[in-house]
């Protein structure tokens, strides 16, 4: 289906192939692919040459069963959003780290994608990689183990130096990415990082490495920098569901979250920890955390008590987590208030499904 930005959607059913012959294609190409499965649209596909589609800016492709994308698509100069969904027996796909002009990056429902680039990191430049990504999604790619295969923790061989991986991921970071969402990608241990991120992270049912490998950089994104930016420190929202490899979080990475107005964490079952700090984090309004069994208190040290002061702090939810955390806080109400200083403030808590104080008034019963 192609479809204009100035026009009246226009709808073409047809051969793959025919798609080269368009010599007016601009705007908006969605490919769904259907009654094709014996694999037969593969070389269609290839020969589907869009390169000199100089207008063409949004391109949707679902459905696509071959095991290799085609190379033209590394070469559509003014693509500024690129979807790849639901094409389950994709291995390779083309760099598209090159594209000058792309903003929008999805790829989703890949059942055999094991790498995100399937040639590689050399000779790649951290001032053209992804040079105007700002949205990032990957959903339900349960093969997907990292961004390059080079780089891959289960695949180094024994001369790979930890050092020299983590030099290389920072070396090609996101350099402005704002918004990353992860979604069902349990093996995803390896990805460029993102400290520039502005806008929301939701990571659920994935991997927390990259999430700390982010929170621990500690050099600039690339050689140019003339300033280093704490990594994520212009975050607004952070969100976490089913992280089941998470113990902990970055004490340091914690603290550099000076931007983040949202945080919940839930259903991640092995974490213990999560030092939030009593200075920094003074834009935190929401804190929604449940189904953490483990986790036993939310600030650095015994003497802040189970919470930290958190000066922003709207509302303040907890539900089901360890009853050291839970079982505590069920006690909080107005007659021991001041037994809870860092707390008091706060116009909204619920501890177990329970409304202890709604719109700054302690709810009896």
């Amino acid at each position: 289906m192609a479809e204009e930005k100035e026009s009246p959607k226009s709808e073409m059913i047809g051969g793959l192939d025919e798609l080269g012959r368009l010599n007016e294609l601009r705007g908006r190409l969605e490919i769904k692919v259907m009654g094709y499965e014996d694999g037969s649209c593969i070389s269609e596909f290839e020969g589907a040459n869009l390169i000199d589609k100089e207008y063409l800016q949004q391109l949707r492709v679902e459905g696509y069963g071959g095991m290799r994308f085609p190379s033209w698509v590394s070469h559509l100069s003014n693509l500024v959003s690129i979807v790849l969904e639901d094409c389950g027996r994709l291995k390779h796909i083309p760099p598209l780290d090159g594209i000058p002009s792309l903003k929008e990056l999805t790829i989703g429902g890949m059942d055999d994608l094991e790498y995100i680039d399937s040639e590689g990191v050399g000779g790649k430049e951290a001032s053209t990689f992804f040079p105007s990504l700002k949205r990032l999604e990957m959903w339900e790619c349960g093969r997907l183990k990292g961004w390059w295969k080079r780089w891959n923790r289960d695949e180094m061989n024994d001369d790979s130096d930890e050092s020299t991986i983590e030099e290389g991921l920072i070396m090609l970071s996101f350099q402005r990415l704002s918004s990353l969402h992860i979604q069902d990608c349990p093996n995803l241990t390896s990805m460029p990082l993102f400290p520039t991120l502005d806008e929301d992270l939701s990571l659920r049912s994935t991997s927390s490495m990259p999430l700390q490998q982010t929170m621990k950089m500690t050099s600039p994104v690339s050689s140019s920098s003339s300033s280093f930016t704490r990594p994520l420190s212009k975050l607004k929202e952070l969100h976490m569901f089913s992280i089941d490899d998470m113990e902990s979080l970055p004490e340091v990475g914690l603290q550099n979250l000076s931007s983040l107005q949202r945080l919940g964490i839930h259903a991640c079952p092995r974490l213990k920890s999560m030092p939030l700090p009593d200075q920094g984090m003074h834009s935190l309004k929401k804190l929604d955390v449940g189904g953490c069994r483990e986790l036993k208190s939310l600030s650095e040290s015994e003497s802040q008590g189970m919470i930290p002061y958190l000066p922003s702090l709207q509302l303040l939810r907890i539900d089901y987590c360890s009853e050291e955390l839970s079982g505590r806080a069920r006690g909080w109400g107005k007659d021991r208030e001041e037994e809870w200083p860092n707390i008091k403030h706060i116009p909204d808590i619920v501890i177990d499904w329970k409304c202890i104080k709604k719109e700054g008034r302690y709810v009896k019963g």
